[in-house]
Parts: structure tokens; sequence; C-alpha cells
């Protein structure tokens, strides 16, 4: 392999996963030693950001812009899910010495370690169901193994044991902060702490990637101006560089900026095997037929009853081919926010305030069903 693919391969590994553990992904972590410096270098010039070399692991600290409801763990389901999750990783910072406990021990520690008296009760399902989120993303982040018994019995016994290993990565797993967090009243002086970067001379630079790379689209709305023009200006730059180093192309238009996949062997593209993906690309059908008259900035804003009455007609047009979850079982209102909620993801869609926003990504997108399945439909209405 040569040394630019290399490093192209090594770019996707640490842009795809939280870290690569030596131990678990030995292949893997060889690729990236390999190619060290110039990792370094390239993270540093166009991201800023930092990029841990250990013997044991190796991190890039992916900080975004600006937080996205998105860009949470997508196995939580609520507040409590992280509180939990920050809790356990407190509880095996303390089990150096003792590598190996029980479930029914984290259970005691956590209702220890809670910021909130008596707000968590394990006779509680929902609770305890969180407990197994919890667990089961910590197994997937490698800071702890199941060594006999299995979490999901949990969900409905409160009463069921599981041996679990301490594989010693907890207390690695949050990044450093060049200040004692506990000292901070509240969330917004951390983020203060990662926007220090962009005071530097290169914060547009770092600034573009980072939410090129981050983010699905940039939209113009969205940015100041200075960071228009530098899209615009660096234009072949920005290319340049998702050529040589990614499988991506950037992309310019009037009110959108975007780098998208030059093949299918990306993860974490739009659109994937989610019957939502298909869902969202036929909604771009039905928007494309419309007068709809967009703002300045390419936005197209309709009124909650709009959007039903759009999902309606898109449920009335394509259900007969969607899976029978989204045929049979959704009533409107709540196809309509699903889809609202996973369009939002991907920054097609954007609920503000009671109104809902097309944005102008939406209009890029679009699905029909091939002749056979239209052909078929004709011939069952007979």
């Amino acid at each position: 392999m040569e040394k630019k693919e290399q490093i192209k391969e090594a770019l996707k590994l640490l842009f795809n996963h939280y870290w690569i553990i030596r131990d678990q992904q030995m292949e893997e972590f060889a690729l990236l030693k390999g190619v060290e410096s110039e990792l370094l270098q390239l993270v540093k010039e166009r991201f800023g950001y930092a990029l841990r070399f250990t013997p044991d692991y190796i991190k890039l600290e992916k900080i975004p812009v600006e937080p996205k409801d998105w860009m949470g763990i997508q196995a939580f389901h609520s507040p409590e899910d992280y509180a939990l999750f920050c809790c356990l990783l407190a509880f095996l910072e303390e089990q150096s010495r003792s590598p190996f406990f029980l479930l029914s021990h984290i259970c005691e520690e956590l209702l220890r370690l809670y910021p909130i008296k008596d707000a968590i009760n394990w006779q509680n399902f929902t609770h305890r169901k969180s407990l197994v989120r919890v667990l089961k993303k910590a197994k997937e982040f490698h800071l702890i193994e199941e060594r006999d018994g299995m979490i999901e019995q949990f969900g409905q016994d409160e009463s069921a044991e599981v041996l679990y290993h301490a594989t010693g990565y907890g207390r690695t797993f949050m990044r450093p902060y060049p200040e004692d967090i506990a000292s901070f009243a509240d969330s917004t002086q951390l983020k203060a702490i990662d926007q220090q970067i962009f005071q530097q001379e290169n914060a547009q630079r770092y600034l573009a990637y980072r939410r090129l790379f981050l983010e699905p689209t940039v939209l113009r709305s969205d940015i100041d101006e200075s960071l228009v023009y530098y899209l615009r200006n660096q234009r072949k730059a920005i290319n340049d560089f998702a050529e040589n180093y990614t499988d991506m192309t950037f992309e310019v238009y009037k009110d959108v900026f975007q780098v998208t996949a030059d093949n299918s062997n990306q993860t974490h593209v739009f659109p994937g095997t989610k019957a939502l993906d298909d869902i969202l690309l036929q909604l771009g059908t039905i928007v494309r037929t419309k007068d709809y008259v967009p703002e300045s900035s390419g936005i197209i804003s309709l009124s909650y009853s709009q959007w039903l009455q759009l999902v309606e007609e898109l449920f009335q047009a394509y259900h007969n081919g969607w899976s029978k979850e989204y045929r049979e079982t959704k009533p409107i209102d709540v196809l309509a926010q699903e889809l609202l909620s996973y369009g939002s993801q991907w920054m097609l869609l954007r609920e503000q305030a009671d109104e809902v926003w097309l944005l102008p990504q939406l209009a890029r997108f679009s699905g029909e069903y091939n002749d056979d399945f239209n052909k078929k439909e004709q011939l069952d209405e007979k």
C-alpha cells in the first residue's frame, strides 16, 4: 500500500472510531503508527486537533465547533444514561486494585455516585434498561469485559448477576483538561476552553475543516461571512485535501458547503440502509413538485400543520413500498416527528419554534420506485 493510501486509510480509522486500542485492533494500530508523523502534521495543520499516540491506544480528539443533538451517543436515550455513564467512569477509576467486580456492586456504587440522591431505583424497569444501555456501551468502548453472565437479563430481573473485569481504559476515556473540571460551574466553561483555539491565527481553517468533516452540511445561513469567504476562496485547497487523503469531494453551492462520499466504502453516510433514508428521498421528490418559495437562504418554512399535510401526501404516494413498521403501525403525527428528528440529524430538516424548515440540501435528493414495482402496483389495483 502506498504512503498516501496508508494515510487515507488511517484518517478514516481515526474519524470513524472513538479510539484504536492496540490489543483489540493490532493491524489498525500498526497502520497508524507507520504514518504517525504524517498524521500529526495533517491533523494539526488542517483541524487543530490533538492526536494522542500512546503505547496502548491512539485517539483523535474530535471536538466539534458547535455541539449538536445528534452528536451524542446514539445508543443512549435520556440524560440519565449519560449521568450513569459518567458515574460508571468514576467507579472504574476507583477499580485499579480490584479489576473484577459484580453487577450488584456496580449498582450499589452508582447509587452512591449519582449526583441526585434517590433519583435512581433499580426496581424501576426504565432505570434498569438505562443501566443496560450504559454497560453495553462501556463494553463496546472496551472499558469493561463480561466474564460471566449477560447484562440483558438485568433488564427483566433486578437480581440478575454478571461478573465484570475492568480493562483499565476507563481512566483514560475522558480527554484531559488543563484545569480541574470539578472547579467549573457549568458546561459553558468547558466549551470556552474548546473555543480558545478559534482565537489563533489559523482559526478560519480550523473552523472550515472541523465543520465540513464532522457535519453533514454547512449552511451559509449558519456561518458568518468570513467563513463563507474562506470556504469559497480556499475551494481548491480543501478539495485537494479531500481527494488526496479521503474518499470524498468538496462541493460548493449558493447556500450549502459539504464533502460528499465518492464511493460506498464510507460509514455514516446519507442515504444509508435505514427505512427512513428511503422515505426522506421520497420526501425530496414530493417537495420538488411543490411551488414553495424559498427564502434568500434557500430555506423553505412550513407551519407544523403544513408539515403534517406534506407527510400525509408523502404517505399516500409511497407507503405501499415501505416496511410494515411505517406502512401500518405509525400514525401520521408519529411518522412526521420521526422524519423530522432523523432528517435533522442529516441537516435536511430543522424544527424551529412552531415551524418546520426544509433545508436547501433536501432539494438535492429524490427517490422513486423502479418500473417493476410500479407495474406491480398497477396490477394490484386492477
